[in-house]
């Protein structure tokens, strides 16, 4: 009789669930945590700065009007980008309203860089990082060696008879993928997945190939930072016992030395399962390591109902914690997905239009965000507290507007800024060489006097800018032309003159209606 009722009662409960007339609540977000993470964040991401104005002469100047525009963050927000962005003007404009940081899904993997022995051919990950760098977003490298399968190989590779075949192609992937975008990417997943497979231990027949490969990146880029990147970490079903020895095994021991691995990649790959306090405590455990964390591929499934509320918590949780210092998601657009469950976007198939979790980003992002004014006092100075990355910072003095960039970094004294007049207004005079000839711009009819080496062979363009790196113009500057017009909206622009690909050198300035 005991059997027969709990039959019942499961049978009557799947049959609800299926039927669809079964329906979970979930608490929002609860007050606690946002008032926990609230603190966190102040204390962690945001800095007291003063900013003081003085004149070409050196003088403090009060009474000055100022604002400080953020147009950056310190914490990466970032997601993955397609290479079919580039054709796709919807999905950039999607990207770039909303991030700051890009990984390339694919265009960077070595079975797509080394198609073939003969060595690698970056033109696709090349116009990726085109696209990015014009843009003002910063790129983390994914990845250098996919530890979990042989199809994450290139074939060719695969088809190697001996170790020591292996090995060179191993070298020969470090220093060319490494030396091509030195000083262009700043991270990269040097192991992705290492936990999930062997490959790269089974055909160097070298158990300590990662300690190997992680060395060999450190000579050859001592700059960068080098990731170890890995899945079920943080997720409900995990391996964060073993990623921990893993991480442990591969850095370097010895005291007073930069171990091997600087950032702990957290994918984050969390299907329709996603326990705040489950998270959180894995993060907390992976923080006392005391190394860099990134949430490097975030995406889930959970049910539209409860994504908008699951999601602030992770964002809020990782925004929380004193190690994480980025979170990448890995799908961004609906029209874009890997998995047909996933939930995790913020702009719609087809229509392109920012849905509700877009909605509830933004107004987390707007939170983040710093915008202030204010005027200087009698010491020419103004402060303020605000989050942590790059500024606009506009002045106004004797009606003149102008403007400066400036990077509010992380520290826990105040930063202090000094600001000095230029007198010049809108723009002022760009000097390239020795020798040049004055081009003219006129924007809105305001004249912009540049001056243009001579001797440069190869046509001069002057490219226009947002503050934030968007190129919005490129006119070119031939022997003949001496007055070139732009017309463009109210705002702020950075004005670069160019040849060829090389950036010459740049003037800011304000653009004050057409």
């Amino acid at each position: 009789m005991h059997v027969f009722y709990r039959l019942s009662i499961v049978f009557c409960w799947l049959f609800l669930l299926l039927s669809g007339s079964f329906h979970v609540t979930y608490a929002a977000v609860s007050a606690s945590l946002v008032a926990a993470s609230d603190s966190a964040i102040d204390t962690l991401r945001k800095r007291n700065c003063a900013i003081t104005v003085k004149s070409s002469g050196g003088a403090a100047v009060s009474g000055v009007s100022i604002s400080v525009k953020q147009i950056r963050h310190d914490f990466g927000f970032g997601a993955a980008i397609p290479y079919s962005i580039l054709t796709d003007t919807n999905m950039q404009k999607v990207f770039l309203d909303h991030y700051e940081w890009a990984v390339f899904e694919d265009d960077l993997k070595w079975p797509s860089t080394d198609t073939s022995a003969s060595g690698p051919d970056y033109a696709k990950p090349d116009s990726l990082f085109a696209f990015c760098q014009r843009n003002d977003i910063q790129v983390r490298g994914h990845n250098l060696f996919w530890n979990q399968k042989a199809e994450w190989l290139p074939a060719w590779v695969c088809s190697l008879k001996t170790s020591t075949e292996f090995m060179t192609a191993v070298n020969n992937r470090i220093t060319n993928a490494l030396g091509h975008y030195k000083g262009k990417i700043s991270q990269w997943d040097v192991g992705n997945e290492v936990i999930h497979g062997n490959q790269l231990e089974t055909r160097s027949k070298m158990d300590t190939i990662w300690n190997y490969i992680f060395s060999k990146c450190r000579a050859t880029d001592s700059t960068l930072k080098l990731t170890i990147n890995d899945y079920n970490i943080i997720e409900y079903y995990s391996d964060v016992d073993s990623f921990i020895r893993k991480i442990k095994s591969i850095t370097n021991p010895t005291k007073g030395t930069k171990g091997p691995v600087d950032i702990i990649g957290l994918e984050g790959h969390f299907g329709s399962i996603m326990t705040q306090s489950n998270y959180k405590a894995k993060l907390d455990t992976l923080a006392k390591l005391n190394v860099t964390m990134w949430l490097t591929e975030v995406d889930f499934s959970v049910h539209k109902d409860i994504r908008l509320d699951k999601f602030e918590e992770l964002i809020r949780t990782a925004f929380a914690n004193r190690m994480v210092k980025g979170l990448m998601m890995w799908t961004f657009y609906g029209g874009h997905l890997w998995r047909d469950t996933l939930t995790s976007y913020i702009a719609d198939s087809g229509t392109y239009e920012i849905n509700d979790l877009g909605k509830r980003y933004d107004s987390l992002m707007q939170k983040w965000t710093t915008i202030d004014s204010g005027t200087t006092n009698d010491s020419g100075k103004y402060s303020f507290r605000g989050f942590m990355g790059k500024y606009v910072v506009s002045t106004k003095i004797d009606g003149k507007l102008q403007l400066d960039t400036v990077y509010l970094d992380t520290g826990k004294s105040v930063k202090s800024i000094s600001i000095v007049n230029r007198v010049t207004g809108i723009g002022g005079n760009l000097v390239i060489g020795h020798s040049a000839s004055v081009r003219n711009v006129r924007v809105n009819g305001t004249l912009i006097s540049i001056a243009a080496a001579a001797e440069l062979k190869a046509p001069l363009n002057v490219a226009v800018y947002t503050m934030t790196g968007r190129l919005i113009k490129l006119h070119q500057l031939g022997s003949t032309v001496k007055d070139v017009a732009i017309k463009l909206p109210s705002g702020h622009y950075i004005y670069k003159i160019e040849s060829g690909k090389k950036t010459i050198g740049e003037v800011r300035g304000v653009v004050l209606g057409m």
